[in-house]
């Protein structure tokens, strides 16, 4: 346990233990490689809001930004810079990849939004 813990690879860490008589005790460990959302430690606050690459809670440029960033990446041969849930997010879709419709309908969304225009995802599928 020592090891995991220490190990650098390893961005999450969750521990449960269980009391009835005898103690039982898990760890998890998981790690989002190649993401950028999570700076200074801080968990994200909300998981699934569809078009949140960040995971603020909102939809909003910098969502359209690092979905272009990922469509760019995969076009290029790096692999995909997001974990499961960026990926479901961002996957306007639903067509199981990161595309350049993504981004665009993000940003299209969010032009909506900001400009104080109802707008719901469907619309624009």
């Amino acid at each position: 346990m020592r090891s995991c813990v220490l190990d650098e690879k390893w961005d999450y860490l969750g521990i449960s233990v269980l009391y009835n008589g005898n103690y039982y005790s898990s760890q998890i460990f998981g790690n989002c490689e190649g993401t950028t959302f999570l700076e200074d430690g801080v968990f994200p606050n909300s998981l699934d809001v569809t078009g949140d690459a960040d995971y603020d809670g909102t939809v909003d440029i910098n969502d359209a930004y690092l979905t272009l960033r990922a469509y760019s990446m995969v076009s290029a041969g790096a692999e995909l810079p997001m974990c499961n849930l960026q990926q479901q997010n961002c996957d306007i879709d639903g067509d199981g990849s990161i595309a350049l419709q993504d981004a665009l309908n993000i940003l299209t969304y969010y032009s909506y939004a900001s400009a104080g225009k109802s707008i719901q995802w469907s619309d624009l599928l």
